[in-house]
C-alpha cells in the first residue's frame, strides 16, 4: 500500500475554503478533458460526475484520466480526498487507449472538439492536461483558437498545463492568452525542474504543487488503487479544483458566478516562489487564503466597500510580464 499525502498537506488554506463552501457546490461544473475515466472507481463512487463520451470504456489501464479526475472529485473512497468533491464533473475523453493501455496522442482539433462538447453542458471551468509544443513559426490552429475565444465570450475559465519538458516554452493551449496556464512547484515552493515556462507567457499563469501528488490509478488485482506521481497535469487539476471552490464561494455569498473574475483573483492573489527561477515561477504560486479573501472582500462582491479593485500584491510589480498533442 502506497503512502498517502493529504490534500490538506500540499494545499495550505484548503480546509478554510472547504469550511466556507462545504467542499463545493454541485451547480459548479468542471469539465476534465483527458484520458478515459472509470466512473465506478473507488475514488469517484458517489461523486457528482458524468461522462459525455459516446462510448464508455470500463476496462481502463492508463492512469492519467483517473488520476487527474480524482484530484478534483474524489470523495475519500481511496483514503484521499479531492479538492472539490461536491462540484459536478463532466468527463470528456480526448486521449484514447492503445492495445496495451498506453494513451494515444490527440490533435489540436480533438481538444477543440472536446471544448465545444463541454460548453454544451454548461460548464464553468475546463481542465486540460495535454499540450503541443509548437516549433518556431507554428501557430495554434484556427478551430482551437475559435473554441478558446468562445470560452472567453461565454465566461468559461480554461485551465491548462504548461508542459513537462523543463524548457523555455509553454505548450498549446496553455500559451493562448485566454487560458490560465499552470506550472509545477515542489514541496519546498520552488519551481519543478520539469515544469515549462517562458517570459512571453509568464504573465498569464501561476504555479501549484505538482510533485509526489497522491491520486487514483486503475484498480488492479492488488487492490492498490492509488499512486504518487509528478507533473504539471496534476498542478493544473489542483488549481481547477480550487477555482471550482472559489466559484462555490461566490455562490454561497450571493455573488453571480464569474469564472473570469476567479481567473483574475488567482492571478492577483499569488505568493512568490521560495526560489525565483525567472519565468518558471510565472506570476507566482497559488495562495488559497489570499484568493478567498479577495473573492469575499474585493473582487465582484456587491457587499464589498465601494471602489475595491483586484490589484496585485505589491511584490508582483517587479515581475516582467510578458503535430500532436501529448498527455503531460
Amino acid at each position: 500500500m502506497r503512502r498517502t499525502i493529504s490534500i490538506k498537506t500540499i494545499l495550505p488554506g484548503i480546509e478554510k475554503l472547504w469550511n466556507e463552501t462545504d467542499k463545493g457546490d454541485p451547480k459548479v461544473k468542471i469539465a476534465v478533458l483527458d484520458g478515459p475515466v472509470d466512473l465506478e472507481h473507488n475514488s469517484l463512487k458517489g461523486s457528482n460526475i458524468i461522462s459525455i463520451d459516446e462510448t464508455v470504456n470500463k476496462n481502463i489501464r492508463s492512469p492519467l484520466g483517473p488520476f487527474v479526475s480524482s484530484l478534483i472529485f474524489s470523495n475519500g473512497g481511496c483514503e484521499f480526498e479531492g479538492v472539490a468533491p461536491i462540484c459536478s464533473g463532466i468527463i470528456k475523453t480526448i486521449y484514447h487507449e492503445g492495445e496495451n493501455g498506453q494513451l494515444i496522442s490527440c490533435s489540436q482539433s480533438d481538444i477543440a472538439q472536446g471544448i465545444i462538447a463541454a460548453l454544451d453542458y454548461g460548464v464553468s471551468i475546463i481542465n486540460i492536461s495535454g499540450g503541443e509544443r509548437l516549433n518556431k513559426g507554428e501557430k495554434i490552429i484556427t478551430p482551437l483558437k475559435n473554441a478558446l475565444d468562445r470560452c472567453e465570450r461565454e465566461g468559461v475559465l480554461v485551465i491548462a498545463a504548461t508542459g513537462n519538458e523543463g524548457e523555455d516554452s509553454i505548450d498549446v493551449p496553455a500559451n493562448h492568452p485566454n487560458v490560465l496556464a499552470v506550472g509545477s512547484i515542489n514541496d519546498q515552493g520552488e519551481p519543478s525542474v520539469f515544469s515549462n515556462g517562458n517570459t512571453d507567457s509568464a504573465g498569464q499563469g501561476i504555479v501549484a504543487p505538482g510533485e509526489n501528488i497522491t491520486g487514483a490509478k486503475p484498480q488492479a488485482d492488488d487492490d492498490d488503487d492509488k499512486a504518487l506521481a509528478s507533473g504539471t497535469s496534476f498542478s493544473t487539476a489542483l488549481v481547477s479544483g480550487v477555482a471550482g471552490l472559489l466559484l462555490s464561494l461566490q455562490k454561497a455569498q450571493g455573488i453571480p458566478l464569474d469564472p473570469l473574475m476567479i481567473r483574475k483573483v488567482l492571478f492577483n492573489s499569488v505568493s512568490p516562489c521560495a526560489k525565483e527561477s525567472k519565468y518558471k515561477c510565472m506570476i507566482g504560486r497559488l495562495d488559497i487564503e489570499e484568493a478567498m479573501h479577495r473573492t469575499l472582500n474585493q473582487c465582484g462582491n456587491p457587499m464589498s466597500p465601494s471602489g475595491c479593485q483586484c490589484q496585485s500584491k505589491q511584490h508582483q510589480a517587479e515581475i516582467l510580464l510578458p503535430k500532436e498533442v501529448i498527455p503531460l
